[in-house]
């Protein structure tokens, strides 16, 4: 059931939605051909910006509906990021990628209640970016803090 005004309309296949050539490959790898009916109802919405609140059964896509809007976010604000962080070190006597790396930030933070649920999108997200040079972390409890401290120093964008 959808409520409010100016609804995109679905999506029938990934094909209808501009994705980088890599995405189309890794969504392919991992056997997602087709997108389950939340994912054609969602993935539009929150490409054009508008907030969404969804309900659906466990394994229903869930997941995959949001990490795609998040991971063509990300990819298309990289640039902006980078030439950002360039500005900020443009009086810097020494401009080098490692200036640049401290003054990166995430550009997208996804939250989950649950460790397991943390680490099963964490997976996800990793085996879809291959090859769009998008860097994601996962910062849980139970795992090594220095590790995840040291992990935060490098550019981040999820």
């Amino acid at each position: 059931m959808l409520f409010g005004g100016n609804i995109p309309n679905h999506i029938n296949g990934f094909e209808d939605i501009q994705l980088p050539i890599e995405l189309k490959i890794n969504l392919a790898n991992k056997k997602f051909i087709k997108p389950t009916p939340i994912q054609a109802q969602t993935i539009p919405i929150v490409l054009s910006g508008i907030d969404l609140v969804s309900i659906a059964e466990t394994g229903s896509g869930k997941t995959l509906a949001f990490l795609i809007p998040s991971l063509l976010h990300v990819k298309k604000n990289i640039p902006r990021l980078f030439l950002s962080s360039s500005i900020l070190n443009a009086n810097s006597a020494n401009n080098n990628q490692n200036n640049i790396r401290k003054y990166n930030c995430p550009t997208c933070l996804i939250i989950s209640p649950t460790r397991e649920l943390a680490k099963q999108t964490f997976t996800l997200y990793e085996s879809l970016s291959k090859g769009l040079r998008i860097n994601c972390n996962l910062f849980t409890g139970g795992l090594n803090k220095s590790y995840q401290i040291k992990s935060m120093k490098w550019s981040n964008n999820l």
